[in-house]
């Protein structure tokens, strides 16, 4: 089997040590980018830690390099490029700059890592298990970070190097135990929870035979499948106001430049400082804060009779790539809010194509439960292909059918 190839966007510090630990604990092969002023940076950095290897008994390829292309078919991207703050620096200025890397690191790899970006893996840990220290804030109370990847066998191998303590981030969390342990396998009698589609926008074609299926795969795999409800909570409309009110203190300064109509998203391009303005007051968002506690002590309860959940991921048309975003945040989604709301580890899964658009599924555990997750997903993907299938490219040069296998 070929290794998996590991891409690290920005050779920095941060980049330069995920690297070396990416290639110690041999993870896969890892090409090290940066722009071409840094490009001797990130060859050094590679240099240096393909030399220290063999004195560290682990065998991997490193490749440091300032060309994109390098980076063609990674089985997974970290990003970790952009600037510090530095003294005389504003959080406006730092934003501003910061954006527009970011947006040409989206671009880029959108063109040579198509896999990052369509149909892909993406694991949600529980609130805290991975720092959140140098990630740009939008809810100080429900920002996660986690691997995005082909398979969750790669967000599996990427987690544990990423979860654990960070006297940075006061929130953070020891790693879930048992993610040595993840495999593709269940135990007989798993309570999986099946949530109907939500209500809202018509889903895709095939996409509730697919859910289907997948329910079905676990039910033949020894897994007790049966239909399942959330707690009756109006979940994504509080999970809306705690995020529109923290985000609004954490983008303030930006805001008020009114430079936010210089984002990539068009719906911003029309829009004032005034229309950031939360719609709350701040005894509505210490009222949703209450119900959150309750949301939390609710979905306890609801984990007790299931392990975990099994639902659509958007299961809808998404908006072509410069259309605005607000048409997809108005359909319906009360398990992601819940899940946000109650701090809860989910994997995105791939279940196949429907007129060419990706179809995928979540899967959510109670917190900390991350190495359950990862075997049922594993197992999942065992036995289907539709991680591997990557969808139609629109210069017709491959088919939708088309499978890369590893």
């Amino acid at each position: 089997m070929a290794r998996k190839k590991i891409a690290l966007i920005g050779a920095g510090q941060i980049g330069g040590n995920l690297a070396y630990l990416a290639a110690v604990k041999e993870l896969g092969d890892v090409v090290l980018f940066d722009i071409p002023a840094a490009e001797g940076l990130a060859k050094g950095k590679a240099l240096d830690i393909a030399q220290l290897l063999p004195v560290a008994g682990a065998n991997a390829r490193l490749l440091g390099t300032s060309s994109y292309d390098d980076a063609a078919g990674a089985d997974v991207c970290i990003v970790t490029a952009g600037i510090p703050r530095k003294p005389g620096m504003s959080r406006e200025d730092l934003l501003e700059t910061n954006i527009k890397i970011i947006t040409d690191v989206a671009v880029n790899l959108k063109r040579t890592c198509p896999a990052a970006f369509c149909g892909v893996t993406g694991l949600r840990p529980t609130y805290g298990v991975v720092s959140r220290h140098g990630a740009m804030t939008l809810s100080y109370t429900m920002d996660k970070v986690g691997p995005l990847a082909r398979s969750a066998e790669d967000c599996a191998l990427v987690l544990p190097v990423l979860a654990g303590a960070d006297p940075r981030d006061p929130a953070s969390l020891a790693p879930p135990p048992g993610l040595d342990r993840a495999r593709p396998e269940i135990p007989r009698g798993l309570r999986v929870g099946v949530l109907p589609l939500a209500a809202g926008a018509a889903p895709l074609p095939g996409a509730r035979e697919a859910l289907a299926a997948a329910g079905d795969l676990f039910r033949a795999a020894g897994a007790i499948v049966e239909p399942a409800e959330l707690p009756a909570f109006p979940h994504e409309e509080v999970a809306s106001l705690i995020v529109e009110a923290e985000a609004v203190n954490a983008f303030e300064e930006l805001i008020r430049s009114g430079r936010t109509r210089e984002l990539a998203d068009p719906a911003h391009r029309t829009k004032g400082p005034a229309d950031y303005l939360p719609r709350a007051t701040s005894a509505d968002y210490v009222r949703a804060l209450r119900i959150r506690g309750e949301v939390q002590r609710a979905l306890a309860r609801f984990f007790e009779r299931h392990d975990l959940v099994l639902a659509a991921n958007l299961p809808f048309a998404p908006p072509r790539v410069d259309e605005p975003l607000d048409g997809l945040w108005a359909t319906r989604d009360p398990l992601s809010a819940a899940g946000n709301l109650g701090g809860l580890p989910a994997l995105a899964i791939p279940i196949g194509f429907s007129g060419g658009l990706p179809l995928s599924m979540q899967l959510v555990g109670p917190p900390l439960d991350e190495a359950r997750l990862l075997s049922a997903a594993m197992l999942f993907q065992a036995r289907t292909s539709h991680h591997l299938q990557r969808p139609p490219d629109p210069a017709g040069r491959a088919d939708a059918t088309a499978v890369t296998r590893r």
